[in-house]
């Protein structure tokens, strides 16, 4: 019973629930703002804003999502008509996702939402506190980045 409240207690514990809590509030937005994309598929297409026509394996990569949840989330938006997948013209085994218009479209749109969701998540903070938060959370990773799987 002791190791299950020091788990409770721990920042990793805390990350998680946080992190879940931040992707229930920004559904529910897009929901209620009548974008029908999931805050991981958002994810997804910010990728893809940043630089469009990228592979399957590198958008697992900048989300950090398994392959396989990533091809989940392609074939969604996919259906949704905001990218589409063409194959690659120098290796045809793979193939490149690209935005649609719809999905170019939609940044300016859901963007603010986004934005607006993830200041009030550090509303209070100083901007050292929170440059201060973001390299502790950095260093977790890269301790985290030397455990053998």
């Amino acid at each position: 019973m002791e190791n299950e409240a020091q788990i409770n207690h721990s920042i990793g514990f805390y990350l998680g629930h946080t992190f879940r809590t931040i992707k229930t509030v920004l559904n529910k937005l897009f929901h209620d703002g009548g974008f029908n994309v999931t805050s991981e598929q958002w994810q997804v297409l910010m990728s893809l804003w940043a630089k469009d026509g990228k592979t399957q394996q590198q958008l697992s990569t900048a989300v950090t999502k398994e392959k396989a949840t990533v091809t989940r989330l392609i074939d969604g938006l996919e259906k949704k008509n905001l990218i589409v997948r063409i194959q690659d013209k120098t290796d045809r085994r793979k193939n490149l996702v690209y935005l649609t218009n719809e999905g170019k479209a939609l940044k300016d749109k859901i963007m603010p939402i986004a934005a607006r969701t993830l200041d009030e998540a550090v509303k209070g903070f100083s901007y050292s506190e929170i440059e201060q938060f973001r390299n502790m959370l950095l260093r977790v990773q890269e301790n985290l980045k030397n455990i053998r799987l």
